[in-house]
Parts: C-alpha cells; structure tokens; sequence
C-alpha cells in the first residue's frame, strides 16, 4: 500500500531558497572570474610610469615582483619593472610619462623600467618601433645595447637569427660583446646569436614608420609613400616591397621591385609590409617589416542637444548632457574633442575638453545661444579626420511657453582658393660649390601674398620632402632661412603652410639643389726646391729659408724635416705645427734632406703638398783653393737707393661699419715706385702679419685687392716683394684697420626689471617694443617664463611681428622676451641677451559683507515648519561681476558638497534640505570679476560663515500639514 507523503508548503520555499541561493553564488563567481581574467591591476603605492594608449586583441602584464600575468584593457597604467606581452594577431602602443612611445607587435616580450635618466627597454623576442623623445632612450637585448640619443626614431627585432636593429632618425651608440660603435639616420645591424655581425644587405625603411596608423576622412584609397635606404647591396641591386593583408603574407596585395622608394594606393585596412634585397633567394634573413593601418575617421554623429534646442530655466541654468555617436563605418576611436562655443565660426570656445566615451554633463554654460560640435581625437596617428559641423540649441530663463528664436547656422561662404606661397631661391637646379656650401651656407628665400598662419620648411634628400626624414625641419621658419653646412649629394625643400583659418596654401611642387664635391688645391713647396743644393759653407754660415704658399685658406699646418724620403716615417729632424709661411732652418750636416706641408682647411679638408720635396747640404772644403794670379779688386758698383711699396687704403686704423664690410666688398690698395719681381699680399689678425696663421695670402695680387665679408675685429696687412734683382722693397710696416661689430636690435620697452600692474596686465595688455638700425630680414618675438628662452617651449612666439607687440593676457609672475633677427643677407642682430619684466600679484576683492544667514545660525524643527528652503544672500562686492559659492560640512577633511559656477546675482538657494544631514555646516562666497570672453581676471576675499541643523531624532512623529513629519511627539 503505498503511503502519501505530506510535504509541507514550507519546505518547498525552504528548497526554492537553497536552490536560488546556489544560482545566485554561481553567478557571482563567474561573474569575478570573468572580472579577474580581465581586470587591469593598480598599484596605490607606486606612480605609473606609462599608459597602454592602445591595444590590439590580447595584451598582458606581469609586475615585477610577481608571477600571475594579468590581460589589460585600453589605458591601463603600466608601472616600472612591468613585463607586456603580446599574444598572436595582437599588437600594442605604450606612451610613457615623458612621451616617449614604444609601439610592440604580436608575440613580443618586453621589460620596461624608468627612472630619472629616463627609459630602458628589454627586448626579449619580438618587433618593436620606438619613438625617443626628449630625454632619449636605452635598449637591451642581451649582451647588446643601444642609447638612443632625443629625437630619434628605430625599430628592433629579435629572433632566432639574432638582434636586428635599424635607426630611421636620429643617433644612436650601439655596445656588443665585441666593441662600440655610432650610428647615423638610416643604418642598420644584424648581430647573430653568436655575437658576430652580419654583413649582408639591409634595407632601412625611412617612410612609413614600422608601425604607421593613418586616419582618413572617406573611404577613397590613400596614396602611400614607402622610402628606404639600401645597406650592403651590390652595384644596380633593387629591394623587394611586398604587402599584403594578413600578417603571413598570404593574401599579397602589392609586389613590386624599386631603387629607393615607391608609391602605392591602398584602401582603408590594416596591412602588413616586408622589404629585402629583390635577387636573394630566402625571405627569412635581414628583412625589414611593419605595419599600417588606414582607418576611416568619418564626423561623429550629434544626437543631443539637438538643432534648435531651447533649455529653459527659473532659477538657475541646467547642466546640459552633450551626446553623440559615431558614424557606423568609423573604426573604435580613443577619444573625442568636444566644444561649445557662442558663435558658428567656434572662435574662443567657452567648453573645449576631450571626453573618451559618448557623453558629458556641463553646466558652465549661461543665457544665450550657443553652438558646438565634435571630432575624433587619434593619438600616434597621422593623416585628417572630419569634424561635425557645428549644431545650435539656446539657454534662456522664463517659462517654456514663451517663444524664442535661434539662428540657423548658416554655412560660412567658401573664401577664394588662396594662392600658394612661392619657393625663389635658389632655383630648382641649383647648384652650390663644395666650398661655397660649407663656408657660406646658403640661403633659402620663399614669398607669400597670403596671411599665414603656420608655415613648416622641409629639406630632404628625397624627392617627396613631406614624406621622408628631413635633413632639416623647422616651424614657422620666416622667409629667409640659413642653410646649416651640407655635405654633396641633390637636395630637394619645400614649404608647407596654412591660412589663419586653416586653408592650405603649401607650395606645390619642391624645388631642388646640388650641393657639389668640394675640390681644393694642395700647397706649393716654394723653396727649395726638388734637388736644390745648399753649399756646406752657406749652410753653416747662414741658415737656409723654407718657403711654402697656398691659394686655399689654411686652418692648421705642419712641417717635417727628415732624412727620410717619406719624411712623416720615422724620426723627424724639424717638426713645427702652425709654422707660419717662412721657415728658418738650423744648421744642418752635409746630406739629403726631405721635407713637406701636413695643412688642412677650417672645415677639415685636406690640401697638404702632393709629395715631398728634396733638398742637399754640401760638403764643407777643407782648404781654400790656391791663388793662381792676383785679381785686381772690383770697384763696388754705386748704391742706388730703392723706395718700399706704399700701402695706401685702408691704413692708420680705419674703420669700416660691419654691415658695410657685408654688403659691399673691401677695397685694399698699395703702389710701388718701380718695377716688382715678386711680391706676396698678407693679411692677419696678428700685428706681425708674418707670424702665425694668415687670414688671406696672395702670391700674385693685384695694385687693388677685394676682400669680402669680413666679421668683426681688427686686420694688419702688408705686402712683401722683391725688384728683379733680388732686394727687398717689403713695406716698411703693417697698416691695419677694424671691422666693427653688426649693430644687433635693441629691446626698448619694456626695460630690465619693468612692473606691470597685475589687474591691467589682465584688462589693458601691455605693449613691447624694440628697433633696429640696421636693415631686418626676418625676425622672431620670444616670450618665456625661462631666462634661458631657447630652452623648453615658450609661452608665445611670433615670426616678423613688427616693431611693437601687443601682449596677451599675463599671470603675476617674471617674465623673459628677446628678438631673433637677421639682415637680408643671413647676418645675425639677435638681441645681446633678454630683457625681463615683471607683472605683479593681482589684489584680490573684498570680502563679501551683508551675508545671511548670520554665523552660527541654527535651523531647527520650528524653522523647518515655516520653509524647507535655506536662501544664501550677501552683498554686491565693489568690482566684482560675480561670485562662486561652497558648502561644505565643519569637519576636519573637508569636502565640498556644493561648489557652483561663477553665479551672476547675490542669491543662491537650496530649495531641498534633503541634501543635508544633521550637523555643522559652513558655506562661503568668493567674489570674482570676469571679463566679456570668460577668463577670471580677479579672484576675491573668501567670506565663510557656519550654520548648524539641528533636528532631534524621530520617536513618535506628528503629521502637520499635507502629512509632513516634523519633529517629535510627546
């Protein structure tokens, strides 16, 4: 018989409650899982020394005291001693605190430490690129390492074949096991497992970095420059470009063979590239590999507020919630930049913020109409990106009902297509000789009939300066800029420059030069010459004179007197540095002797003598010969009185004006009374123009002898010669004239240690102003808070600003200002030094009086029946336009609970006492003023008074009115 059994309703809810209790714990364990798998760990105890700014699929961290690596999100913090790996298909840029970026590729290990010398990496496997900024960067791999010095830019690989490193840009010091060496823009190593380094061909990719992003604004295919620089390769050898879509080159979408660049068009994407030598049968060895990224940066999409939105308020404006979205084909973008601003054309924006996400909540907005808009913010990425065009909404106070008009946004009419700014000199085609390029660097002149409002001057080796490492690279340059010395090869330069409202007036077409080989002329032993004889006597009884010239300028010299038909081997018998022209020699033993000139020119070039020359010391006789006969003495013939040269111009210290001696050439004049069989120009900084290192010699000049750009100091100069039997009419004594100095600009106003009032320095901007008496070129107006103005960025400069500038609006502080300039010619008139001046602390405003509730007022229940408002009230403070007021509790930490924007009016109300609980309270008002634009040019006195809520605790609570509660029951 089978039994019924009675379960009881209990025990059901009882089991429901187990069973749910169960599921519940379940769910949060995976739900912590799945947080532990993903989470990005912090350390309170230690500051991050960097951010992953990006990632791609799977990036994981492991600190350096532990053992559990851990996967991390976008913008994680990454800290000193952190390993990062990257998983397969994954890559990931890392922005460190002194912006130096380290972009890794997939499986790649690395370690990253950081201290005040900066940053290390250890790379263990893997592709990295880096970019080093400021304070350099050191690498290690091993036994290998390389300091990378500010500025550069390099990629590095390690493998099974070894550590393979490639400098795009910059400079570099690379330590191995078996030495030391530097190394230059566009070189590369290979250094195999076993410490050697290979030798075989390289190719340094200079353009597009290892690891490029590229934003465009359609999908339209991107035009793609690729530059390289070939190492090792054999005579008409070409390099392999290959690109495809997957990381294992299986899906090729570009193959092609080329010297040292190629342009390729590619879609929006991410490829990969390798390049190598083209004839060489293996893909495996020495290849050179990056990545590129095309994204599609279309506009946002404004979804709030929305065109012709009106916000409308009673008391006090609404914060207003900013929303957007992006546009369905934009890839995931890592921030936005939103404005907001009162005018279409979002001129000084009152909300400029970058916001990563799709929203904000701003409540800094007052009455008016306003307009703002949206665009995708890309860091490490290059190319355009489309913004928003600008949606208006109104703020007003009243009732909704009330009918307001917005103005439309009106499309701004398109401006006239600007003309291009004008590349003039020197033409394309140009070409500078050897000497000329590394003595008087050229000088590059552009024009432009437009306003500009950023300009950037490019000089390449390659043909498409804008994208390759530029030799030379300058912001805002002016129109004339001085080349700095070039060695031979074709150059190509460029101007790329905008409008103040951004249109594009960049030249169209680069200009370029030659800079040639070099080609000077070695010294010329005068004498002796090759097989001379000096006679033992003569040589005894007065020492012979060496005599050597040259045409070319002559930095440092040497002389060696030896026996040794190659007189720099062995032992010298003279060796003098810097001898000057005229040597005297020491008595000398019968023999051969043999002797030459070791020179060099200032810049380095050598142009000592061809091969050395060959002279003998005869044998003294022992006896005189017998006198055969008597010979009757010769009369002496009479002595006929010769007249020195006459040095005429310039002579008797004349000076020339510094400019003059640049702009027009030096005339130096001497005569002679009769004929000249050899004579000799000198010209020196010394007062014995025949001591020392000459400035100019001539061995033939003219009665009249040009002498060009001359700097400043004083010149002695003389003429030696001879008549055509052999004496001496020299000029009696040097004559010598002075150079003086360029004039450089004066900085007039303000003068050294100048105060600006504080409060005008805010609403009446003071004025600089400086003059020149020589003819300016270019000009540049510095302004730092650094006495060292070329050190750092400085806080405003302005390319040719006139001779007065109006400064802008100053915090009290020192400040430091000087003029760069240069004359047309390329002369620097820098200011000497700069000048400072001070603006001084700005008074604050009273403090506010009149303010209600009195201090230590006390609200409680009988004054909470009456309103359940607190009305804050004070006075007009003299000077101020508004005020900011706080609340905040009267504890020790305190916290502000309320803290408003600057309010217009001497009122604030908390209309819900709900905000607050029981307690001290303190509120205060500080007053401001502020200026038309926005900016706080006066802060004020704080005022700060306490009140306190006192509410005793509910027990039996009474009903009032409307079933309020309001203290309590007896």
């Amino acid at each position: 018989m089978r039994k019924t059994r009675n379960i009881q309703p209990g025990t059901k809810i009882l089991d429901m409650a187990v069973l749910f209790l169960c599921l519940s714990g379940a769910a949060l364990a995976m739900y912590l899982f799945w947080q532990d798998l993903n989470r990005t760990l912090t350390r309170l105890s230690e500051t991050p020394v960097g951010t992953l700014s990006y990632k791609y699929h799977i990036v994981q961290r492991r600190f350096r005291d532990r053992l559990v690596w851990n996967r991390l999100q976008q913008s994680s913090p990454l800290y000193n001693g952190d390993r990062i790996h990257t998983a397969d298909f994954s890559d990931a840029t890392i922005t460190l605190v002194n912006e130096d970026v380290i972009t890794m590729l997939e499986n790649t290990l690395i370690q990253l430490f950081f201290d005040q010398a900066g940053a290390r990496i250890d790379l263990f496997e893997g592709n990295i690129g880096i970019q080093a900024k400021e304070d350099g960067l050191n690498l290690r791999s091993g036994a290998n390492q390389v300091k990378l010095s500010a500025g550069s830019i390099a990629g590095a690989r390690v493998d099974s074949q070894g550590f393979h490193f490639w400098l795009i840009e910059g400079y570099a010091a690379l330590r191995t096991a078996t030495g030391s060496q530097g190394m230059r823009t566009g070189s590369a190593v290979t250094i195999r497992a076993d410490g050697s380094i290979d030798t075989g061909p390289q190719v340094v990719v200079l353009t597009p970095l290892p690891y490029q992003r590229i934003v465009t604004a359609s999908s339209a295919p991107v035009e793609i420059n690729f530059s390289w620089k070939p190492i090792n390769f054999p005579p008409n050898e070409q390099v392999r470009l290959e690109i495809a879509g997957d990381q294992r080159f299986t899906r090729m979408i570009h193959t092609l063979n080329a010297q040292t660049s190629a342009t390729v068009e590619l879609p929006p994407g991410t490829f990969w590239w390798r390049t190598f030598a083209a004839s060489r049968i293996s893909a495996t060895a020495n290849i050179t590999m990056g990545k590129l990224s095309v994204i599609v940066a279309p506009p946002p999409v404004l979804v709030s507020p929305a065109e012709g939105k009106v916000y409308s308020y009673r008391v006090s404006p609404e914060a207003i919630r900013f929303q957007w979205s992006a546009s369905p084909e934009t890839d995931e973008v890592p921030a936005y930049l939103l404005e907001a601003a009162d005018n279409p054309r979002m001129q000084a924006p009152r909300l400029r913020t970058t916001v990563r996400g799709f929203s904000l909540l701003y409540s800094g907005l007052t009455d008016g109409t306003w307009y703002w808009r949206v665009s995708p913010v890309y860091a490490e990425y290059q190319g355009t990106f489309a913004v928003s065009p600008p949606v208006s909404f109104a703020i007003r106070q009243g009732d909704e009902t009330t009918p307001v008009r917005i103005p439309p946004v009106v499309p701004l009419p398109k401006p006239e297509a600007p003309r291009s700014v004008r590349l003039e000199y020197p033409p394309s085609g140009h070409a500078f000789t050897g000497l000329d390029a590394l003595r008087q660097p050229g000088i590059i002149r552009w024009s432009s009939t437009e306003p500009l409002g950023k300009s950037r001057f490019i000089l390449s080796r390659n043909q498409n300066p804008r994208s390759s490492v530029p030799v030379v690279d300058l912001t805002d340059p002016g129109k004339s800029i001085r080349l700095p010395p070039l060695t031979p090869g074709t150059y190509y330069w460029t101007i790329q420059a905008e409008t103040p409202e951004g249109l594009d007036i960049s030249a169209a077409q680069p200009f370029s030069f030659r800079v040639l080989e070099p080609k000077v002329a070695p010294v010329t032993l005068d004498f002796p010459k090759q097989g001379h004889s000096f006679t033992g006597l003569a040589a005894l009884r007065q020492s012979g004179v060496i005599r050597w010239s040259s045409t070319e300028v002559v930095g440092t010299s040497r002389f060696v007197l030896s026996r040794n038909p190659a007189p720099l081997q062995g032992t010298a018998i003279l060796d003098l540095t810097d001898p000057g022209r005229t040597i005297t020699l020491p008595e000398l033993a019968p023999g051969t002797y043999y002797w030459t000139i070791r020179a060099k020119t200032p810049e380095g070039l050598d142009i000592s003598a061809t091969a050395p020359a060959r002279f003998q010391v005869l044998p003294t006789p022992q006896e005189p010969l017998p006198i055969v006969s008597p010979v009757p003495p010769v009369p002496p013939a009479p002595s006929v009185p010769v007249s020195p040269v006459t040095l005429e111009f310039p002579e008797g210290g004349h000076r020339f004006p510094g400019i003059e001696a640049q702009r027009q050439p030096i005339a130096v004049r001497w005569k002679a009374a009769g004929p000249i069989g050899k004579f000799r120009f000198i010209l020196s900084r010394n007062p014995d123009p025949l001591q020392g290192m000459p400035v100019l010699e001539s061995t033939d000049p003219s009665r009249a002898i040009t002498l060009s750009k001359l700097t400043s100091g004083t010149y002695y100069w003389t003429i030696q010669a001879e008549t055509p039997e052999g004496l001496d009419i020299s000029a009696a004594r040097p004559a010598y004239f002075q150079v003086l100095p360029v004039s450089p600009v004066s900085l007039d106003f303000p003068e050294a240690g100048h105060r600006f009032s504080g409060i005008e320095a805010q609403r009446q901007p003071g004025m600089v102003r400086w003059s020149s008496v020589e003819t300016v070129g270019t000009s540049r107006f510095i302004l730092s808070r650094n006495p060292d103005l070329l050190w750092g960025t400085p806080m405003l400069e302005i390319t040719d600003p006139g001779r007065a500038i109006t400064l802008p609006r100053l915090a009290p502080g020192t400040y430091y200002w000087t003029i760069r300039a240069e004359t047309p010619e390329g002369l620097d008139i820098s200011a000497p030094g700069p000048s400072s001046f001070l603006v001084l602390p700005i008074p604050l405003l009273p403090r506010p009086q009149g303010m209600l509730p009195v201090d230590q007022y006390k609200i409680d229940a009988a004054r909470l029946q009456k309103s359940r408002d607190i009305i804050f009230t004070w006075d007009q403070v003299p000077g101020a336009n508004a005020y900011i007021f706080t609340l905040l509790p009267d504890i020790p930490e305190r916290k502000p609970l309320i803290h408003s924007e600057p309010l217009f009016k001497t009122v604030y109300v908390i209309e819900d006492m709900a905000v607050l609980d029981i307690g001290n309270f303190i509120w205060q008002v500080e007053a401001l003023y502020i200026a038309g634009d926005g900016v706080i040019e006066q802060r004020g006195t704080i005022g700060e008074q306490r009140f306190t809520i006192d509410i005793p605790s509910l027990v039996n609570p009474k009903l009032g009115v409307n079933g309020i509660i309001y203290g309590n029951s007896d």
